[in-house]
């Protein structure tokens, strides 16, 4: 799906805010209403619908002026106390046999609405496509409030959930928001974006919530759209959505929209100045083959994703491995040095292939002598097919000079590489003092951003990979407004702690941030290796994660 409307008003929200403003539209409602708890019949036209990969009832809301700490669980009874009607549409968790985290916590929150005493609530589990072949899931993240045929949608990456919660600075560590057991100086280390979205494309995002809402199938009551009476806004807003049908083999049925992807490789195509991406990866393919040639063409690009020594959820292992293709994916147009391990001039079959020690030969080229080129053609439905192809895929080089001084090597058999950075981390540098001392932490940055020009931004579920370009289902917000995407990006900037105004001074090497405080570190090809190891896709998780074809 994509819905492109005019007319609209939109707001970004960092961290603590998306919570923040969660917690006053609902307080506001609340407000609004007496107390009936004998109310057959809920409000009209007055509504919350909520759709979440995971939700956790029990979720803390930050406080704010006037109104103190609560939680979810408090909030949506006070909202049922006064016949608001609360609508919840949780995924239902992994297809598989075992019971996995989503599963129990959605569940939980199931379980804790299905009380007499909270008659105007509904929460329901639902499957996605068929997960028993690759893993998938309804991600979206998505909540509508409509007050009294007015709406507002708030679409992004957090899931309801207090580890989702950090301070806008990710300063000071404070574990408030935490539930008893995590250390402190994991706390407040949590990054991730929202767009609050009123006008008709409110409308549209809400059309997205009802379609699963009243999937064939359901054995609940179906559910109907409001309409809108917000004020109107200058901004273009276009709803995107990637969904899949069931079935996954090429000789089955299955139908594959992709049109978060399509949308977001067009705007990319006609970049002119920069991009400048968010996200915990970007390892879709097609999308890295985009960036590459505008990185080749000379538009500055920028990819912020979590560092590797980051050691949330596995980062260091599965997701670095993957990055660290993405990193000479992207680079190769503009290195100015490779090494690699060449194994095809060697004779066949050859002892030391089948011997506990390889014989290989090291190549160097210079990026001033030779050119580079990396084409892939991924089979983008496959994620198994498509993360092949793109660990497989040759380089080619060819000096500018000299014809007979050619040849190709493979990504994985790249070994090093010198190339202006493009991807970047944020680190938090703070003194515990006492045993503890200087400590060097890393955000994990779980937004989905994606900025072009100053003209146009992506905010949403979809993280840019190929699972959620392809199988998960996804929402998107693709904001097209100059000054809106302008002042929004200034605000990430300043966020990170780089003080430029123009996307194209970003530095290739940020200064250290000052105690208690974020700032950014250039990523380069030795920081996506193993020490020990020396290659970073020889660890046992990291292959664990290769094989697991929902992970790319």
């Amino acid at each position: 799906m994509r819905q492109q409307t005019a007319n609209n008003t939109v707001g970004f929200l960092l961290d603590e805010e998306f919570f923040v403003r969660l917690h006053r539209q609902l307080r506001a409602l609340i407000a609004q209403h007496a107390r009936d708890p004998h109310a057959a019949q809920p409000v009209a036209n007055t509504y919350v619908r909520i759709g979440m990969w995971v939700c956790h009832f029990d979720t803390i809301l930050p406080a704010y002026d006037g109104q103190a700490q609560e939680h979810l669980y408090d909030v949506l009874i006070e909202l049922s106390l006064r016949a608001v009607k609360v609508q919840v549409l949780l995924w239902a968790g992994s297809s598989l046999p075992t019971m996995n985290a989503e599963q129990r916590t959605n569940t939980e929150m199931k379980e804790w609405a299905e009380n007499p005493q909270r008659p105007h609530m509904e929460v329901h589990l639902q499957p996605y496509a068929n997960e028993w072949v690759v893993r998938s899931s309804n991600h979206q993240k998505l909540i509508i409030i409509n007050d009294n045929g007015a709406l507002e949608a708030i679409a992004g990456g957090f899931n309801l959930g207090s580890n989702y919660y950090s301070k806008i600075d990710h300063g000071h560590p404070d574990d408030n928001n935490w539930k008893a057991g995590n250390r402190k100086w994991e706390s407040n280390l949590w990054h991730d974006v929202a767009v609050t979205l009123t006008g008709p494309s409110a409308v549209s995002a809400e059309q997205v919530w009802v379609t699963n809402w009243n999937k064939p199938g359901n054995a609940f009551a179906q559910a109907q759209t409001a309409g809108n009476q917000g004020a109107p806004g200058p901004v273009q807003v276009t709803i995107a959505t990637t969904q899949r049908a069931p079935g996954y083999w090429w000789w089955s049925s299955d139908t594959y929209e992709t049109d978060i992807r399509d949308l977001l490789i067009a705007k990319i195509n006609g970049a002119q100045d920069f991009i400048y991406i968010e996200n915990y990866a970007l390892t879709d393919p097609a999308i890295i083959a985009a960036l590459r040639a505008k990185h080749a063409a000379g538009v500055k690009v920028i990819v912020v994703i979590h560092h590797p020594k980051n050691k949330q959820f596995m980062a260091n292992e599965v997701w670095s491995f993957l990055m660290f293709f993405t990193l000479i994916g992207v680079s190769i147009p503009r290195a100015t040095s490779f090494r690699f391990n060449s194994f095809e001039n060697l004779p066949v079959p050859h002892p030391a292939l089948y011997g506990a020690v390889q014989l290989v030969v090291d190549n160097q080229f210079e990026g001033a002598d030779y050119t580079f080129d990396a084409p892939v053609v991924p089979f983008l439905y496959n994620s198994l097919t498509a993360i092949s192809d793109f660990y497989d895929a040759r380089v080619n080089y060819q000096h500018r000079v000299h014809a007979d001084q050619h040849g190709s090597f493979r990504v994985r058999d790249v070994t090093d590489m010198q190339a202006p950075p493009v991807i970047f981390a944020p680190r938090r540098v703070y003194d515990y003092g006492g045993d503890v001392g200087v400590k060097t932490e890393y955000p994990y940055v779980h937004s989905k951003v994606a900025i072009i020009d100053d003209r146009v931004a992506f905010v949403g579920s979809s993280n840019w990979t190929h699972r959620s370009m392809v199988n998960d289902g996804e929402i998107s917000a693709m904001i097209e407004n100059g000054p809106a995407v302008s002042a929004f990006r200034l605000r990430l900037f300043q966020h990170w702690g780089i003080n430029v105004d123009d996307p194209v001074q970003w530095p290739d090497n940020p200064a250290a941030p000052a105690n208690g405080h974020v700032g950014m570190e250039a990523l380069s090809f030795n920081d996506f290796l193993k020490p020990t190891e020396g290659r970073a896709y020889t660890s046992a998780s990291s292959w664990l994660g290769w094989l697991a074809p929902g992970i790319f």
